[in-house]
């Protein structure tokens, strides 16, 4: 149930069933009330991860990518965008020791978010481009010289 239409019952039922005469102190806080649901919810409330997204440079992910390697940091990235994390350019077999034993950081990109950030697809598409270039440049890398990274029999085609 929507949650002004559930304060606004609540508030008109407690206003009607009232047997005191309503105050001005009561209508000045139905004003603010009113205000607060019709306005201040829906503009106010950003997205908790599009700062996060918005500070990602899709020009720089693959030299980053490359940094992390050579300071032999291995890990993938992942886009929670949906049911399950997408995980764009990575082309290892999934096996026990992938799933168990990569690294795996986390771009949120609203795919539990209901109400207001349902429709930021541009969120979701800059995240998924950065963890996509990210991704393939370390996956490059790691095929050439595995370094430490835990599941080198991974890398072999299926």
């Amino acid at each position: 149930m929507n949650v002004r239409l559930l304060l606004g019952f609540l508030l008109f039922i407690s206003v009607t069933c009232s047997s005191e005469p309503v105050k001005d102190d009561l209508v000045l806080t139905k004003v603010e009330l009113k205000t607060f649901l019709k306005n201040d919810l829906e503009e106010k409330r950003e997205c908790r991860f599009a700062d996060y997204i918005n500070k990602l440079d899709l020009s720089k992910a693959t030299e980053y990518a490359k940094s992390e390697y050579v300071s032999d940091d291995i890990y993938f990235y992942g886009v929670l965008d949906g049911f399950g994390p997408s995980r764009p350019n990575f082309e290892f077999q999934f096996t026990k020791c992938v799933i168990l034993y990569s690294k795996w950081e986390y771009i949120e990109a609203g795919g539990d978010t209901l109400n207001n950030c349902r429709s930021r697809t541009e969120l979701r598409t800059k995240a998924y481009e950065y963890a996509s270039l990210f991704n393939a440049e370390m996956t490059k890398l790691v095929k050439k010289d595995a370094k430490s990274y835990a599941c080198p029999n991974a890398m072999q085609p299926s």
